[in-house]
């Protein structure tokens, strides 16, 4: 009878043994916010009972922890270097004493993927330009493309690790859209809103007339008049280093256009219709 009472006492204490330390050495509650592209913040408050925490932070395809980064008590820390566009799962647990720990608690999320922002063109020559943009973060990876079509790319760009580039083997005189998106770990972000740019034309630009095309007045204050295009022609205006200001499609002869709200300065007004093509270099007052 000794020996069997031994027994089940030593069983009762083993199954009542996870509820015990629970309750005398909970785990915290763990939270996740202020997700970027590269980082994110995680915190626990502290409770009673315990000796300290261990945190971990890594990809959602890791195993839980081995061990983790000692705190004394509740934290707030900003995790920094992630990739972009990546799942993580954030690990908590409690440090109870003696080389014993709570069960892992994780939390998952995901970085952010996001659109690079604003476009920028400069060092417009007649065959080169220099684009750049905004970065999503220090470590994104990116494609661009360069295209004469207005649209959205639908296959894929240039792969690069630098949110600046010069591109190369432009055509002089024609209108370019460059797009950007984000390279994410296992996807892309969407494509930017294409920036239009100009190639640079030939040093010697019409000043005021081409066979039948005219612009006048030049210098021009407030109304810029154009005769000599037919219906459907276009109109496009750029400043100095090929950023599109304005685009006008000419419905009636001679064509109008308010450039009141224009700043002084060059500016350069092409005109194409399907007999006639010209750049005009502009003076606005």
């Amino acid at each position: 009878m000794s020996l069997k009472f031994t027994t089940l006492l030593i069983a009762t204490i083993y199954l009542t043994l996870p509820n015990l330390l629970s309750a005398q050495c909970p785990t915290s509650t763990l939270s996740v916010y202020n997700i970027t592209g590269d980082s994110a913040t995680i915190s626990w408050p502290t409770v009673s009972g315990v000796s300290g925490f261990e945190y971990a932070v890594l990809p959602a395809t890791a195993s839980a922890p081995a061990s983790g980064t000692p705190e004394s008590s509740g934290a707030t820390i900003k995790i920094g270097g992630l990739s972009i566009g990546t799942a993580y799962n954030a690990w908590l647990r409690s440090d109870c004493g003696g080389g014993v720990y709570t069960p892992w608690a994780s939390l998952s999320f995901s970085t952010t993927c996001g659109t690079p922002g604003t476009i920028n063109i400069s060092n417009v020559h007649a065959d080169a330009a220099t684009v750049n943009w905004t970065s999503v973060s220090p470590t994104a990876q990116y494609e661009y493309v360069i295209d004469t079509v207005a649209t959205s790319p639908a296959g894929a760009g240039t792969s690069v690790n630098t949110n600046s580039v010069t591109v190369t083997g432009l055509l002089q005189g024609k209108t370019y859209y460059a797009f950007v998106r984000t390279k994410c770990s296992s996807a892309f972000s969407n494509w930017s809103a294409g920036q239009s740019f100009i190639s640079a034309w030939p040093t010697q630009i019409s000043t005021v007339t081409t066979n039948k095309i005219q612009a006048y007045p030049n210098p021009v204050i407030n109304t810029l008049s154009i005769t000599g295009l037919t219906s459907g022609a276009m109109i496009s205006i750029y400043n100095t280093v090929g950023v599109l200001m304005s685009h006008y499609n000419v419905s009636t002869s001679p064509a109008q256009i308010d450039m009141s709200s224009f700043p002084s300065g060059i500016y350069i007004l092409l005109c194409q219709d399907k007999n006639n093509s010209i750049a005009i270099r502009l003076l606005k007052k």
